[in-house]
Formats: structure tokens, sequence, C-alpha cells
């Protein structure tokens, strides 16, 4: 071999060497898609293709070239991957997050421009109501915030969600749709004390339910039961007040004060119950007449009715005769007499008579010898009645002094046989009253068939 043929050979070999060292160095890269969008929960590919420098031309490198992928934003991540034969390295990732990613590579010193994917949100896969229970008065505002999200907890933006609500204020179906944060508000005003229940519903997803317990507001009205009344004296009589908001729901543990005038003067108060209704009753009186009985809402418990504290319609009682005992018989005799309660000595003396068709007759007198309230009575009978086999009471109209008329009470007690004693009587007239007195003379005596 001639010396310039060494000196080429060993050019030629040094050029081969170079070239192999060559063809291992990358010199640049391209990502392919350089951009793409795909919903969360699904794979997104991209494909490195790596080009090498082979001494007098470019091409691509051969398989075996590691390739580094990173992923950055919404879903972070990377790893390596090897060229295969035509100097392709492909990177396969699953993204959960919505939003955007910047995924680039590197082949040793080679690089190129990155690639973007938009991880779009997935199909609603929950929904959730907040707050899930509330407690307010009627008449205001309610508001529940529906959140939809997708099966990697994505908000669901431009979703259409029916609101519904049952109980004590339906409504009907009402779409709202979701806004960028997945979030859709329905607001409404109960006005009818109870629960509701609020359903949030996505069409083919899921749906959620929320209670609301809505409370009686303050008192707005007052209303008493029975407006009017008769009864006979000497017997209970009560009333119902009911309490109600301004909707006209029945308002709870609300104290209710309640007076009487008339024939009976007398006062009272009870709280109301889950009905709103609180009771107050009392005896009528020993003669008839009449009653006006108020009655107004102590909102604040002070005993005062305050500006804004409702009262009731005034109610009325009117007290009669009570009805005669058939077969009812009262003697007096002896001539009758006591010491009536105001220290005058009284006499009395009569008979009073009902026969089995309750038709009376019958004819009574009184005589207080005073000092204190001298008077004489004299009257016919119009009510017996027999109270048990040893009490009884007359009722009828007379004159005082010979003029008048006069509605009387006589309540008499036969206790021993005569002449024993023990017996019992009592007057009452407009004002007068002789008390429950002994006899000091006379005898009475009661029969009933």
């Amino acid at each position: 071999m001639t010396g310039l043929a060494v000196v080429l050979a060993a050019v030629g070999f040094s050029l081969v060497h170079a070239n192999a060292a060559s063809a291992q160095t990358p010199t640049s890269l391209t990502l392919a898609p350089p951009f793409d969008q795909n919903p969360v929960g699904t794979p997104h590919t991209v494909t490195a293709s790596v080009t090498c420098f082979f001494g007098l031309f470019f091409g691509p490198c051969p398989g075996g070239v590691p390739v580094n992928f990173t992923v950055t934003g919404a879903n972070n991540t990377g790893g390596t991957r090897f060229t295969n034969s035509a100097g392709q390295a492909m990177f396969t990732y699953t993204g959960t997050f919505v939003g955007f990613d910047t995924i680039r590579a590197f082949a040793g010193s080679a690089t190129g421009p990155p690639a973007t994917k938009q991880w779009l949100v997935g199909p609603p896969r929950s929904v959730k109501l907040s707050p899930p229970a509330d407690t307010n008065p009627v008449g205001t505002t309610h508001t529940v915030t529906a959140t939809v999200r997708d099966q990697f907890n994505n908000p669901t933006p431009g979703v259409v969600v029916q609101f519904s609500v049952t109980g004590a204020n339906p409504r009907p179906p009402t779409p709202v749709v979701t806004n960028s944060a997945g979030q859709a508000n329905f607001t409404y005003v109960g006005t009818m004390a109870g629960m509701d229940t609020i359903t949030a519903s996505v069409a083919g997803c899921c749906t959620a339910q929320a209670t609301k317990t809505w409370l009686a507001g303050p008192p707005r009205s007052v209303t008493l039961s029975p407006l009017t009344d008769t009864n006979p004296v000497d017997t209970q009589h009560c009333v119902t007040a009911t309490v109600r908001d301004q909707f006209g729901n029945p308002v709870q543990g609300v104290r209710v004060r309640f007076s009487v005038t008339g024939s009976v003067m007398t006062s009272g108060s009870a709280v109301t119950g889950p009905t709103g209704q609180a009771q107050f009753c009392y005896m009528g009186p020993a003669l008839p007449g009449a009653d006006v009985i108020n009655a107004y809402a102590d909102t604040d418990n002070d005993n005062v009715q305050d500006l804004g504290e409702p009262s009731a319609q005034p109610a009325t009682k009117t007290w009669v005769l009570p009805v005669t005992t058939p077969g009812c018989e009262i003697k007096i005799t002896n001539g009758g007499w006591i010491i009536a309660m105001n220290g005058d000595r009284a006499s009395f003396g009569g008979n009073a008579k009902a026969d089995e068709d309750g038709n009376v007759t019958g004819q009574e007198e009184y005589q207080d010898h005073g000092p204190a309230t001298p008077f004489n009575l004299h009257g016919n009978v119009l009510v017996v009645v027999c109270n048990s086999a040893t009490s009884a009471t007359i009722f009828g109209e007379a004159t005082i002094d010979g003029s008048g008329s006069h509605t009387y009470r006589i309540d008499v007690q036969d206790n021993a046989e005569p002449g024993k004693g023990a017996d019992h009587y009592r007057m009452r007239v407009n004002a007068y009253d002789s008390g429950d007195q002994v006899l000091e003379g006379g005898n009475v005596q009661i029969h009933q068939d």
C-alpha cells in the first residue's frame, strides 16, 4: 500500500467513527400534536420525533435514544421513553384535573417547542346541596347552592339543575344552570311553618336533598272562641285564644293574658301550645248577667300590652238561670230567721215546687230588719233546682220594698229533722248577700219525687 493509500484509509476510518458518534447525539426534537383537547379521564399521547446528524445529513435517530417528558400545569407528571427505529418516542398519560398542561420533551440537549393539552370537564357524576339543613322564620328568604362535579371532583359548568320543593311550602321544578364554579343557586321564601324537602336533580346523573324548617313569625293576630256563648250561672266557661303570625301560622310559646269584666271580674294567663292556642276558664256568677272577655298576646311577657302586641275581638258571655229539676219541692216553715253577714236579723219564709213537667209555683219572702241594710223582698219563683237530697236552690223575680223587678237567689240545706237545727239559708239579690248562715229558727225541707 502506498503512503497515500494509508493516509486515505486512516481518514476514512476516522470519518466512520465520527459519524457513528454523531448518530448517538440528537440535534432536534418535535412534539405532536402541538395542541389537543380531551375530557378528563381519557388518555392522551404525545409523540416526540428526534433528529440526529449523520455527518453529511440529518435523519431520524436510531432506536434506543432516551427521551425525557415533563408535564406541568393542571396535571403534573412525567417519564422517560426510548425512541423506536423511526426515531420516535411516545408518552401517554391521563389527566384528571380540568385545565391546561404544558408538555416538554428532552433528548440529551435537544428540545423543541412544547405541546399544549387542554383537559375539559367530564360529564356530571355528583351533586351536593348546601346547607344540608337550616332553620329560619317564615317570610325570610332561603338559598341553597347545588354544586355539580364530574367523576374526578371537577366543578361542572353549564349543567341544568332542576330544583323542587315539597312539604310545607311546595314549589314546582325550577331549572338553574351551573356557573363556572359548577354551582347553581335556588332561592325561595317560605310562608307556612313546618318542614320542606328541597331536591336538586341533574338529568341522567344524580339527585341531592336538603331540609328546611320554617318557624312561625311573631304574633300578628289573636282570635277568641267562642265569640258568644250562653250558659247557666254557677258553671264553668272556657275561651280559647289562637295566636297567629302574619301568614296565619299558629305561634307557640306566647303568653296570652285574659281579662273578664261584667258580672264576673277576673283575669288570668296561659301560654300557647303547638297549635298556637291557650285556654282560660273561670266560674260563672251566682245570678244571671253578662261578661266581656278580652285577650292579648303579651309577646315580651311584661304584663303590659305594648304597641304591636295584638289583641282579640272581645268575646261575650251571657249567664242565665239553670233548668228546673222536675219534682223538686222546697218548704221553709216555723218562722225561719238568721243573723245575716252584715249583722242584721233577717226573717224569711216561703215555698217552691216544680211538678214532674217542670212547671214551677211558689212565693218567697225575705226581710232584713236592719239597721245595716233594712229591706223587704217579696217575689215569685221561676226556677227550682234540687242539687242533692239535702241541697237546693231557688231563683225568682221580686220587688224590694214594693217596687222594681229584681232577680234573687236562695240557697238552702236540709241537714236535720224539724227541731234539731243545723239547716242553712242564704239570700242573694243585687249587691246584697246574707252569707251562708245556720238557721236560728225555722225549718227547711227538701223533697224530690
